[in-house]
């Protein structure tokens, strides 16, 4: 879910190709930071990366939305006049990456079934997307659809991954649908575009990213859960068969750890910050440690809570499944992980060390961003 709801309209070009050997503007929208690159794709797999800058969305001691968006806005113009001051190259395409509470994803099965065989073109399959992007007014209520990507296709029950030119009697196409508040998409529009004069712009959501990198990670496994806990947010994906069913997505992050830290020790969130640093690099004195680990168990414990909720929510229609892939993009992780272990889930931590890409980043989301946009674009 998203904590905003705008009316604003907006206009956003969303091309289906991109120039080989150009120079790509890559942005992760974060719930906590931006983080933007320059990249150069080109035929063989992998990207050469020139530059990296990231810039954190300023923490707040009581979140609020309105106020999280205009530090966001501060955010990425900060950031842009990094990339811009080293970057010499011409920028041809712009890629966003979103994660909640900037956007909201839900997946949207179309079932057709004739009594005679139909021919599938590229003209029909966009007629039917089209076609589903306007039934979906739960999605269109929250802003701009920025996406619709299918994730899965059958024909006649049976998993196909071509099917233009393909004959059929029955076709079922799985999309992931994302929208965008359009006031969101309008700001950083406006930022960015006061530096970088771009036609080329691309928007997907970080839990198609996800999904996708986990998929070509772990071909094998078509019933999972994946977890994403970022700076504001926990993100839980259920995947059966080998389609995202439901995302659920709530304010709990590390700067809410941060918060409740605070609260609980009666320090400020600045040494609730340190703490959790030295805590995980094991230099928290023993008095300190013992007052942080009796704080944490109780924050974890809520943070169990609520996931238990979610799967709740997941179990009155589907099972869930016992592997949690678990994003590891804060540093958080292990104490949270942990807690999944302890309730009988086999957990597979997803770290930027085990993403398969040549390059050197350290940021395991940025990892995954460059990995699926090198695949989906074929570039």
């Amino acid at each position: 879910m998203s904590f905003f709801s705008f009316t604003k309209k907006i206009k956003i070009s969303l091309p289906t190709k991109v120039e080989k050997d150009s120079y790509s503007l890559v942005f992760n929208i974060g719930s906590g930071n931006i983080a933007a690159t320059v990249v150069k794709f080109t035929e063989k797999p992998g990207v050469s990366v020139l530059s990296f800058a990231e810039e954190a969305i300023p923490f707040q001691e009581e979140l609020n939305p309105a106020r999280h968006l205009d530090l966001a806005k501060t955010a990425i113009t900060s950031l842009v006049a990094k990339i811009q001051a080293g970057n010499k190259n011409s920028i041809k395409n712009i890629f966003y990456i979103f994660s909640s509470p900037w956007c909201i994803s839900q997946t949207k099965t179309i079932r057709v079934r004739e009594s005679k065989p139909f021919k599938i073109t590229e003209e029909y399959l966009n007629k039917l997307i089209a076609n589903q992007e306007k039934q979906t007014l739960d999605i269109k209520e929250h802003g701009k659809i920025i996406e619709s990507k299918i994730i899965q296709m059958k024909v006649n029950g049976y998993v196909v991954s071509e099917i233009v030119g393909k004959q059929v009697r029955e076709l079922e196409i799985s999309l992931l649908i994302t929208a965008v508040p359009e006031e969101i998409l309008s700001a950083i529009e406006g930022v960015v575009s006061k530096s970088f004069i771009v036609k080329n712009v691309y928007c997907h959501s970080s839990t198609l990213a996800i999904f996708s990198v986990i998929r070509d990670l772990f071909p094998n496994y078509e019933d999972f859960v994946f977890v994403d806990v970022s700076h504001e947010m926990t993100d839980i994906s259920l995947v059966k068969s080998g389609v995202i069913f439901s995302t659920i997505s709530f304010p709990f992050g590390r700067n809410h750890c941060m918060r409740e830290l605070a609260e609980k020790l009666k320090v400020t969130p600045i040494l609730a910050d340190s703490m959790i640093k030295m805590h995980n690099t094991k230099s928290n004195d023993a008095m300190a440690s013992l007052k942080f680990t009796t704080a944490m168990q109780a924050i974890v414990r809520d943070w169990i809570a609520k996931v238990s909720e979610t799967f709740d929510q997941f179990v009155e229609q589907l099972y869930i499944p016992e592997k949690i892939f678990f994003v590891a993009t804060c540093d958080l992780a292990g104490d949270l992980s942990g807690e999944l272990k302890a309730k009988n889930f086999e957990v597979i931590t997803l770290e930027a060390k085990k993403i398969n890409t040549p390059t050197k980043i350290d940021d395991t989301m940025f990892k995954v961003t460059l990995t699926f946009l090198d695949k989906i674009y074929k570039i």
